[in-house]
């Protein structure tokens, strides 16, 4: 139950009276007046002329009729168009708090847009402290007569994590109310709870849905969210085309996300044929506009050549300024330059800075780089320990560069564990079910010496076969070596046993 809310003091009720004579001000909880006195209300003249004027924007023809119809003739919309009035300083000097009295006369005779500006005054502390559990009051008295602005703002109220009395399912239903009422913010902010489980379960295709019924208004987010769905096939079929459909939309209305993963589809040939300078030129329009995602994005391109002519120091430019943004991506790809010299003079320990701050945020790629770095002391002073610490967190969020490390570490007994062929191979297991080569070519190794398992030609044989197929140079001429010491029969079998692995991983 909220708490009753605040209403005009003494004094004012006086100024008040000046203004209406003997008239006296109601409180907000007053009796509605009978269905007769309404319908006699309604056939003043005073009424009529009020509302003519007040239409028409004569507000200063508008105000002595407003007057009268507001308070002995006591017509609700009359109070509310009185109260604009002195709140906007619009026919007459403009005076808050008799703004904040004639609403809550109005709001007290029914009138929905009085209570909804009620609301607004009680959130804002306008001619009265700030108290939303005032603000909630009268936004939730608008909203229950179907005022979509109140049903917003109190959905809004809802939802803000800062708010004592924040309730996301709360938020959630009267976002729903004026979604169902065309209000496309709201159409957008009910996609995202469902979406994200906001407030309710994830279910994307109710996301899918609320963020049609918003990208059809022409809300660029909502348009930019339903190709991120298409592209990645949340509560839909994966659809290439409807992802760049959408992007495009978003696009041209120059936001930069859907400026940077129209540029993503380009680059990567996905829904339209792949296209590098247009990929650029998407990049540099969500990078112009700050977006440090679409910044990173221009320095792989330009480290690597792609649409335009490979720079290195390009590169390192365009990485500086996600990074420095906290960009964990970039910041992993600033940190390999400093530590390859690429772009800028080699630098471990500037490598380490940048590893460490992508690290810190759950980057695995960094988190496996801090581990190098510690493994060989680049930059800090070594640390098998350390580095095991380090390859043991991008390991578990399934990097196989980490997955390998340890493997090594296990096999040599490095990094404070003690010398485990067996754990040695279940690491390389791990790696090599990634077509991970080295730890292919480190399982063929095994089985082909015994080493943690029982020698095994033909798995050895299979595994140097896969290690070839998967970058690992020399695995063709270990495979072909292996082989002059095998029957047919096993070759055979090695061969089969490589293509079904090979399956698997696709």
């Amino acid at each position: 139950m909220h708490q009753a809310p605040s209403f005009i003091s003494i004094p004012l009720m006086i100024a008040i009276s000046m203004v209406l004579g003997a008239c006296q001000v109601q409180y907000a909880h007053a009796p509605l007046l009978s269905n007769l006195s309404l319908a006699k209300n309604k056939t003043d003249p005073n009424i009529s002329q009020c509302h003519h004027h007040w239409e028409k924007g004569e507000y200063e023809l508008a105000f002595p009729f407003c007057t009268k119809a507001a308070g002995p003739v006591n017509d609700p919309q009359s109070q509310y168009q009185l109260a604009w009035m002195y709140g906007q300083g619009q026919g007459v000097e403009e005076n808050d708090q008799l703004a904040l009295a004639w609403y809550q006369r109005a709001a007290a005779g029914g009138d929905s847009d009085a209570a909804f500006r009620l609301g607004q005054m009680f959130q804002q502390g306008i001619a009265t402290q700030a108290d939303e559990n005032a603000a909630i009051h009268w936004y939730e008295s608008a909203a229950k007569q179907g005022a979509v602005e109140a049903q917003y703002a109190l959905a809004m109220l809802y939802d803000r994590d800062a708010f004592a009395n924040g309730d996301e399912q709360k938020a959630l239903y009267w976002y729903e109310q004026a979604a169902n009422q065309g209000t496309v913010e709201a159409e957008l902010r009910v996609a995202q709870m469902y979406d994200f489980g906001v407030g309710t379960h994830e279910d994307d295709s109710k996301a899918i849905r609320w963020y049609t019924q918003a990208a059809k208004q022409g809300n660029a987010q909502a348009q930019e969210s339903l190709g991120w769905m298409y592209q990645n096939g949340y509560g839909v079929n994966q659809y290439y085309s409807k992802a760049i459909y959408y992007y495009q939309l978003a696009a041209e209305q120059n936001l930069p996300a859907a400026q940077n993963n129209l540029g993503w589809m380009y680059q990567h040939g996905l829904g339209a044929p792949q296209n590098y300078q247009e990929a650029v030129k998407c990049y540099q329009l969500a990078a112009d506009q700050n977006l440090s995602d679409a910044q990173n994005n221009l320095g792989w391109v330009y480290q690597n050549g792609l649409g335009v002519h490979k720079s290195n120091s390009t590169a390192v430019e365009w990485y500086k300024l996600a990074a420095t943004q906290g960009n964990k991506n970039a910041q992993n790809n600033l940190g390999w330059m400093y530590h390859n010299g690429y772009g800028v003079t080699l630098d471990y320990a500037e490598a380490a800075h940048w590893y460490r701050l992508a690290a810190d945020q759950g980057h695995a790629a960094a988190q496996k780089n801090m581990g190098w770095i510690y493994q060989h002391g680049n930059g800090v002073n070594k640390n098998e320990v350390e580095a095991m610490r380090w390859y043991q967190r991008a390991a578990a969020q399934g990097l196989a560069d980490a997955q390998y490390a340890i493997g090594m570490m296990y096999q040599f007994g490095e990094g404070g564990v003690a010398k485990s062929y067996q754990q040695a191979y279940q690491w390389f297991v791990l790696a090599a079910k990634q077509k991970h080569a080295n730890a292919q070519r480190q399982l063929a190794q095994m089985y082909e010496h015994g080493l943690g398992v029982e020698k095994d030609y033909v798995q050895a044989h299979a595994w140097y076969n896969l290690a070839s197929s998967n970058g690992y140079d020399a695995g063709a001429s270990y495979r072909d070596r292996l082989a002059q010491q095998m029957g047919a029969d096993d070759i055979s079998k090695a061969l089969k046993l490589a293509h079904t692995w090979q399956s698997s991983m696709e």
